[in-house]
């Protein structure tokens, strides 16, 4: 605080604070997905055939949104999406839940899409499933676009999933579901 200004109101602290662990999550989530990027790379698995890919395809119902909109009046960057759903097998199975925190990262005035940050885990029987990365969403949705797939890195996971590594292409259906094809190097 300088000299001779009023102390910060509780908001402003709070305010301040949020925006200061919402660097740090988007500063470890990038710096996590880039390396699971390279971790993953198609030449590295064509160099290593001992490393069998796995596919995995899992569906969430339509979630629960909450959104939290950016305080700044001339932006939508720091608007926070939470969403959570019932996640099923390939044969329509309950097969755990599905939990996203999606965060506005870049938009350019204008444009009809903004770049969001996605952090997503599957909660499974045998162990979590971790994915994060960018995404382009339409600037009026707190939704992807409809059958538009978009690919984030998978940077982790727990339980029979430890170490996983690869990739996951999520397709948003017209009925609002969400289809995941999920590619694991491990």
């Amino acid at each position: 605080m300088c000299m001779g200004t009023a102390p910060a109101s509780m908001f402003e602290v709070w305010e301040s604070a949020i925006m200061a662990s919402a660097v740090t999550v988007i500063a470890s989530a990038f710096i996590t997905a880039s390396l699971s990027l390279v971790a993953s790379s198609p030449a590295i698995a064509a160099e290593n055939p001992a490393s069998p890919v796995t596919t995995i395809v899992l569906t969430n119902d339509a979630p629960k949104t909450t959104t939290l909109a950016s305080s700044a009046t001339d932006t939508k960057i720091g608007t926070e999406s939470i969403h959570e759903a019932v996640v099923r097998n390939a044969k329509g199975a309950v097969a755990g839940t599905f939990h996203a925190w999606v965060l506005t990262v870049g938009e350019t005035p204008g444009d009809l899409v903004e770049t969001r940050l996605r952090t997503v885990v599957f909660n499974l029987k045998n162990g979590q499933i971790n994915a994060s990365g960018i995404a382009l969403y339409p600037t009026d949705n707190a939704y992807l676009a409809v059958n538009r797939p978009m690919r984030i890195a998978v940077v982790g996971g727990t339980g029979k999933y430890i170490g996983a590594r690869g990739q996951m292409v999520t397709t948003r259906r017209d009925d609002g579901t969400y289809r995941h094809v999920l590619t694991l190097l491990k």
